[in-house]
Parts: structure tokens; C-alpha cells; sequence
């Protein structure tokens, strides 16, 4: 059989494999016998690890910059639980407090909270604050599937 020239007449090749249930035959190569999957040994994937390690070595002062920043964000992400959990068992649910003390202590924390939420706001990106997004092609249309010929004509 001659191989398929165009993308439709793979595509009716394999609309007539499925019908057949052909597609999970074993693909042949010259003489038909099956093609062997080629698998990598564990020191294939070692030899693999110690390139890639050998090609990041250069690199290791910006990979630790980089996660030492990670630890830290996940650090900075643990705060807001930790502000709740104040406000509620420290505050809120102290009964020793009379009101008044009750209110300052709750202000001053809602404050602090508020601050730390306008700093982590401020170093999300542009987008993640509300900015518009990409207004789109010049004159502001954009092309719908309707306007392109079907290709199954």
C-alpha cells in the first residue's frame, strides 16, 4: 500500500483502522516483524542525570536564589491562616477580654492584615490584578470559524 499524500487521506485511513479495530495491531517495519520500543536502561537514565546535573552546575547560584525565594513565598503564603487563626481563637472567641480590648486587639490585627494583603498585592504581576487583557487583532474583529471555507468540502 502506498503511503497516504494528503492529511484527508490518513484521516479516511484511519476512519477504516478504527472501524476495523486495527489500531492496536503491532506496526510493522521492512519484513514484518514488529518494531521493538527502544527502553533505557537504569544507566541510560543515570548517564542522562549526571548531563543534566553537569549542564546546571554552572547555574547552581541562580537555582539556589530561586529556591530560596520559593521557600520563602510558601513561607509568606502560611501568614493569612495564621492571621484567621488569631483573630478568631485569640480575639474573637477570648473571653477573658473585655470589649474594649477586644475591638483594639481585633483592629490591630485586621490592619496588619490589611497591610500584608496590599504588599502581596503589589508583587503579583499586572495581569493577576484586574488589567485588561490583549484587546485583539487591529480593528478589533476577530476571524470566527464561520468565516474560514470548511475544509470538508
Amino acid at each position: 500500500m502506498s503511503p497516504a499524500r494528503s492529511s484527508r487521506k490518513r484521516y479516511q485511513e484511519f476512519v477504516q483502522d478504527y472501524k476495523q479495530h486495527r489500531l492496536d495491531d503491532v506496526a510493522e517495519a521492512d519484513g514484518g516483524q514488529p518494531v521493538a520500543q527502544p527502553r533505557t536502561a537504569g544507566g541510560a537514565r543515570r548517564a542522562y542525570v549526571r548531563d543534566y546535573l553537569r549542564w546546571l552546575r554552572p547555574h547552581w547560584y541562580e537555582l539556589g536564589v530561586v529556591f530560596v525565594l520559593a521557600l520563602a513565598v510558601a513561607g509568606l503564603q502560611m501568614v493569612e491562616p495564621l492571621f484567621i487563626r488569631f483573630i478568631v481563637d485569640k480575639v474573637i472567641l477570648n473571653k477573658t477580654l473585655d470589649l474594649s480590648s477586644r475591638l483594639t486587639r481585633l483592629n490591630l490585627a485586621g490592619l496588619a492584615f490589611l497591610g500584608y494583603m496590599a504588599l502581596t498585592q503589589l508583587r503579583r504581576p499586572q495581569r493577576a490584578r484586574g488589567q485588561p487583557e490583549d484587546p485583539g487583532p487591529p480593528g478589533g474583529r476577530v476571524a470566527s470559524r464561520h468565516d474560514v471555507t470548511s475544509w470538508r468540502s
